[in-house]
């Protein structure tokens, strides 16, 4: 498996920052944090670049809530720097992982969100006479830290980049090595990515004739997978 390439100048450059900053700012530009770090925006970028650059950046930086949507979730939501960091790493991490996706993978992606599974759900309905649904209990929280950096040193050369993820992964634990936070955009991201194994497995191995996994895009476990 070729495996690629991405140096951390590459995601600390000025210009890729900025778009981060941009995107993690979306829809959320009056809020007191968001006001805090806009007022010295230059200022706070520079600062988040050198800490990059030197792996000083500060992670885990959360404020935890609790939702009911329907079920009792726990929440943990970045702090505003550590979003733009996410943002950041993710414009050129994000479209890696989202090579090694099967087309059946929906959610979080582009194109492949609630309506485009639901439809391609309707498709494999009315082929087949029955299907199975399976749910993935406190998926999350089950994610295992060591597999996931496996999976993901197959997908990336060694370097400082994959240091920092390693940071990112392990600063959050529901269980000693387990468990990414609800709310966090690269917590979406490696969800998505960690369970590509199985959908290979059951597409290739299994030669299961249709299927749908379904993670909604609040950062919730994988929901639905249907064979």
């Amino acid at each position: 498996m070729k495996r690629t390439r991405i140096e951390l100048d590459e995601i600390a450059s000025w210009h890729n920052l900025n778009l981060a900053l941009e995107r993690a700012a979306r829809g959320k530009r009056y809020r007191p944090e968001v006001m805090a770090f806009l007022e010295s925006a230059d200022v706070n970028l520079a600062t988040l670049q050198s800490q990059l650059l030197a792996g000083t950046v500060p992670l885990g930086n959360m404020t935890r809530f609790h939702i009911r949507d329907p079920k009792p979730r726990v929440i943990h939501a970045p702090c505003f720097q550590e979003r733009i960091l996410h943002h950041a790493i993710m414009a050129h991490v994000g479209p890696v992982l989202e090579r090694a996706l099967v087309d059946d993978t929906f959610a979080c992606r582009t194109g492949k969100g609630t309506l485009a599974a639901v439809q391609r759900s309707q498709h494999h309905v009315r082929r087949f006479p029955w299907y199975a649904k399976l749910d993935i209990r406190q998926y999350f929280a089950s994610v295992d830290h060591e597999i996931l950096k496996g999976q993901l040193r197959r997908r990336l050369k060694p370097g400082p980049l994959l240091t920092l993820l390693d940071r990112i992964i392990d600063a959050h634990q529901d269980a000693p090595g387990k468990g990414l936070p609800i709310g966090a955009l690269t917590s979406q991201v490696f969800a998505n990515f960690y369970l590509t194994p199985l959908d290979r497995f059951l597409l290739e191995t299994c030669k299961v004739a249709g299927m749908v996994r379904y993670m909604d895009q609040r950062a919730h476990p994988c929901k639905n997978l249907r064979l």
